[in-house]
């Protein structure tokens, strides 16, 4: 027997047919090239894996230690929500008196301006109160009739009574001292009626004062 071999022709190069001539005469080669494999779609697959076992007695005191910890953070959260509360509320009165304090201050400007005068007003009644009480110090006498009739005694004393030439000199004196003072006297009663009236506006310009 005869053994007949045959050598496989390459998948790879085209398959050539017979050449078709053109009107021209000439050969034209027609080549057919391989089509491409078919893809098959590849298959998705879920893989479930098992839970580990748990064991329920080994956790219970952890959780339970955790719960104690969420139990003292509760009324911690709690005060701290008040204290921001608490925050919150003087922050909204400090801006409120933020805005009377720029609405009031040309009142307040004003008022300070009133006070300044009011202070000057009292310091010159105060100074015109102690000179007039000043004039006061050294005399004998409160009034100009108390002094008038302290003159006409001590003249009676001259006139009617016994007196040795040292007594009589003495009420000379007295007499004399006493005519020195009519002056300033007189001064004291002119300024008297407004020695009130100014211990009064001063009154009443430290009542405005302090208001």
């Amino acid at each position: 027997m005869v053994s007949t071999s045959v050598e496989p022709v390459p998948d790879s190069e085209p398959e050539i047919f017979a050449a078709d001539t053109d009107h021209e005469g000439h050969e034209a080669e027609v080549v057919v090239e391989e089509t491409e494999p078919a893809i098959v779609a590849k298959g998705l697959y879920l893989v479930r894996i098992p839970r580990p076992p748990i064991n329920e007695e080994d956790t219970k005191a952890p959780q339970a230690e955790l719960q104690g910890y969420i139990a003292k953070l509760k009324p911690l959260n709690a005060l701290i929500t008040s204290k921001r509360d608490e925050v919150r509320g003087y922050r909204q009165q400090m801006n409120e008196a933020r805005g009377l304090k720029d609405t009031s201050e040309p009142e307040y400007q004003e008022k300070l301006g009133r006070i300044k005068q009011l202070r000057d007003l009292r310091a010159e009644y105060v100074g015109k109160i102690q000179e007039i009480k000043s004039s006061l110090q050294g005399l004998d006498c409160n009034s100009e009739q108390e002094l008038e009739d302290k003159i006409r005694e001590l003249e009676r004393k001259i006139q009617h009574e016994d007196l040795t030439l040292r007594e009589e000199k003495q009420i000379v004196q007295q007499i004399s001292k006493l005519n020195q003072q009519r002056g300033r006297m007189r001064d004291y009663e002119q300024h008297k009626a407004s020695l009130a009236e100014m211990e009064g506006e001063s009154s009443k310009a430290s009542m405005q004062i302090n208001c």
